[in-house]
């Protein structure tokens, strides 16, 4: 084999092996992103969910079972 044709191979097997990296690099980093959002989105709804009860339970009551609680 020439010196031409190796360095050429040489310069495909990097360039594929480059392009593949990346390819994998972008897919973990996608991902990783994605479940942040979900998590963040869970967390938000957990927080909406939480301000809601807070909203429909008074006050009063939410301190009075908190004592019959620590009873």
């Amino acid at each position: 084999m020439s010196l031409r044709t190796r360095a050429a191979n040489f310069a495909h097997k990097t360039t594929v092996l480059t392009l593949v990296g990346l390819t994998v690099f972008g897919f973990v980093e996608v991902g990783i992103l994605f479940n942040q959002r979900r998590a963040q989105s869970k967390e938000w709804a957990t927080r909406r969910e939480l301000n809601k009860l807070s909203q429909e339970m008074p006050s009063e009551s939410i301190s009075s079972s908190i004592d019959n609680d620590n009873k």
